[in-house]
């Protein structure tokens, strides 16, 4: 799903009352009371000029699962969408083994469409960590930019469940004047991006687990 249209609250009646149950995210994306405390809620999809989901169950449980997502050095060994994700400093200088953690600017290396093939020059993108919140297992990131009014996007990535099995969901919010052609150019590219990072995510995780074991 996509783009938002329609009143705000009519919408988020229907996805909670009215038994849209594929997935979790949709209601979530537009009613974050709904899993977020008001203080720490992303932004709403009804200002968004549109957005991306995407989730998928893992059998793994989430801390591994979060190891997974939080290591960025090895995130070229199986991420075929973001194929490097590095902290900077100050001066926009790689620190590597840098922890991550709130308020550092990360530079991500991008392959869209998703491929592990780096022959395929990458698309690149500064964005600054909004939340890495080790006991809810959520990670979020923006794009570092001064000008919201030309373009601004907001993504978070959150984990659920317990024990073996975890559940996965991504968002990512555009909105903007230089959002309407990247909506038009590139919303079914970047789909299938999130799409192949969430199931390259699966299968690292639940790899790592059999090794484990």
């Amino acid at each position: 799903m996509y783009s938002l249209f329609g009143p705000f609250n009519d919408t988020c009646m229907f996805l909670v009352y009215g038994g849209v149950r594929r997935s979790n995210v949709a209601r979530d994306l537009l009613c974050p009371s709904t899993m977020f405390d008001s203080s720490d809620a992303p932004a709403l999809f009804s200002s968004a000029v549109f957005y991306i989901t995407s989730s998928v169950s893992i059998r793994a449980p989430p801390k591994n699962v979060w190891d997974v997502l939080l290591d960025f050095p090895s995130y070229s060994e199986w991420n075929p969408y973001i194929r490097t994700q590095v902290p900077l400093d100050e001066a926009g200088q790689p620190l590597l083994g840098r922890a991550p953690e709130r308020g550092v600017h990360i530079r991500l290396a991008m392959h869209i469409p998703p491929t592990m093939d780096d022959s395929a020059k990458p698309s690149q993108a500064e964005e600054i960590l909004t939340h890495v919140d080790h006991e809810n297992l959520r990670l979020a990131w923006r794009f570092a930019t001064p000008a919201r009014w030309l373009m601004h996007a907001e993504r978070w990535q959150i984990l659920r469940g317990a024990g073996e099995q975890t559940t996965y969901e991504t968002w990512e919010v555009f909105g903007g004047l230089l959002a309407y052609p990247i909506s038009f150019f590139m919303k079914g590219k970047l789909q299938a991006a999130f799409d192949a990072m969430a199931e390259a995510l699966k299968a690292r995780a639940e790899e790592s687990e059999r090794i484990e074991f």
